[in-house]
């Protein structure tokens, strides 16, 4: 093939691959992440200013990795009460210790069911879906980067939805 007709080939080819091309379906879902984080985002503080936000990142995961990545962030939030029952004893909070006390005991049962789950749960499906974004957010003139994990079920609903608020409070608390 002489020159003259590869170069009439790639010509022709170059606008075919531009109109056939699959939009990225971080595209497609990433605009939906964004305006979901900015609504929790406003309800944390309405002066915060969102700088950017982009999806890096969307796996599928097991029941089993999954079940265990939901009790993690149910074992921080474990410990955040925990922490302030302990802050309320030693405040002589005492209105507020018996809330704590119930918050604890329950948590703790519910940490067993999901314990009990992850070792019955499917390792060969994967069942979850898990976006991990990057967002940076700016309070006047202190900004802070951070990332966030989204987990959707088959019906692409998020679940653990605190997970949000956590990654965002996580870095609000860092621009103090």
């Amino acid at each position: 093939m002489d020159l003259a007709k590869k170069i009439i080939i790639i010509i022709g080819l170059v606008p075919l691959v531009f109109c056939c091309r699959q939009s990225d379906p971080n595209e497609k879902i990433s605009p939906s992440l964004k305006l979901i984080f900015s609504d929790h985002m406003s309800r944390i503080d309405s002066g915060l200013v969102l700088d950017s936000f982009r999806m890096v990142e969307l796996d599928t995961i097991s029941e089993k990795q999954g079940r265990t990545m939901e009790l993690f962030f149910y074992k921080m939030e474990f410990d955040r009460v925990q922490n302030q029952l302990n802050m309320a004893i030693v405040g002589k909070k005492t209105d507020s210790i018996p809330f704590y006390k119930y918050e604890i005991n329950y948590m703790s049962g519910a940490m067993d069911s999901m314990s009990n789950l992850i070792s019955k749960a499917d390792t060969t499906q994967g069942v979850i879906f898990l976006a991990r974004c990057l967002f940076q957010i700016r309070k006047g003139n202190l900004s802070r980067s951070d990332s966030v994990f989204y987990f959707f079920d088959k019906s692409m609903r998020i679940v653990i939805p605190n997970i949000i608020d956590s990654a965002i409070s996580r870095a609000y608390v860092k621009l103090k």
